[in-house]
């Protein structure tokens, strides 16, 4: 029989939206379970997940309910009783989390955009550089910028190398590659590197045309590009990289902490004000979904330009140390204490 959570997570998870939510909310998870192995029942509530986020799940001992589209969600979740209630989602309207509050549960929420007017929550997360606390007066504790990202653990202990003594490329798309870019811009990519230069293309656990982006790999001529997919975490190749085309969301941040220069793609009007704010500030390159020629530009020039590139790792480093998810594990077990 199930334990009464201590945590429940709430996420907006699909193919579509992708798994960005649903990744941070376990990444706080697993801060959680370092700090304290057993101590905490700990549930999702998600839509049916692909079989590597079930498994992703099941090391992390979270248990997983599915929920019923004809029921409200608020009475989903009072009839599971969770101490705490985290919250990830754009699809989470003020109403529902007015009735979610009403239910007598403390909220924490996951917010980016700031466009909810007042949170009924005890705890609000903005990893943005936009954010600040000021942002949300009505809430009790506001962990606002880009050290409270939360990163998995192995971010924060992965080898620094200087980029510019690394020779190879990292291309994700996101958990879904919702917008089909990857094996375009791997192509891309194949035509503006120099020969001895290697190309890391990674897929996501949620990808559903990642099989056919696998065949399109196997069958160039070429050794230089290396397919990966569904793998568990990006330290290893975003640390190798000695720079990154990604889809904005946390993989952002996660790139930052390694000290990997980013040419960024805004593939949702949400990543958009994040990514012209570090562009401004001369951090990353940002590129919209239809900005592939340019962004192709951009990567043949910079890639020649170590010391640029050195300096943008050194910059990224600064903004961002890996810690953030224990840094939001540690404001949650104090809502629990």
């Amino acid at each position: 029989m199930s334990l009464r959570p201590d945590l429940l997570l709430l996420v907006d998870y699909s193919p579509a939206i992708g798994t960005g939510h649903l990744m941070r909310c376990l990444t706080v998870v697993e801060w959680l379970r370092l700090a304290s192995p057993h101590s905490l029942a700990i549930r999702l509530l998600a839509p049916a997940l692909p079989l590597p986020l079930v498994e992703h799940c099941q090391r992390l001992g979270v248990e997983i309910s599915t929920p019923e589209p004809q029921r409200p969600l608020a009475a989903q979740v009072a009839a599971l009783q969770p101490r705490l209630l985290l919250i990830d989602g754009y699809g989470f309207d003020p109403s529902q989390l007015q009735a979610l509050a009403a239910t007598g549960i403390t909220l924490a929420l996951f917010d980016d955009l700031n466009d909810r007017g007042p949170l009924p929550a005890a705890l609000v997360i903005n990893p943005s550089p936009l954010a600040q606390p000021d942002h949300y007066p009505s809430v009790a504790q506001v962990l606002t910028g880009c050290q409270f990202a939360p990163l998995r653990a192995e971010f924060s202990r992965q080898p620094y190398v200087a980029p510019s003594q690394r020779q190879r490329l990292l291309i994700n798309c996101g958990g879904s590659d919702p917008l089909a870019l990857s094996q375009p811009l791997a192509a891309l990519a194949l035509g503006k590197l120099p020969d001895e230069a290697g190309v890391d293309l990674v897929t996501g656990a949620a990808c559903p045309h990642a099989t056919a982006v696998g065949h399109w790999c196997s069958g160039l001529s070429t050794s230089r590009l290396r397919h990966h997919h569904a793998i568990a975490t990006l330290a290893e190749v975003g640390a190798s990289a000695r720079l990154a085309v990604v889809a904005l969301g946390n993989t952002l941040y996660e790139l930052c902490a390694l000290g990997t220069p980013v040419l960024g793609l805004w593939v949702a009007a949400n990543q958009r004000p994040t990514a012209m704010a570090l562009a401004g500030q001369g951090i990353i390159d940002s590129y919209g979904a239809d900005e592939r020629d340019a962004l192709g530009e951009r990567l043949q020039q910079l890639w020649q330009q170590p010391q640029l590139l050195d300096q943008r790792a050194e910059r990224q480093r600064q903004l961002v140390d890996g810690r953030g998810g224990e840094r939001i594990a540690s404001a949650i077990r104090q809502l629990l204490a």
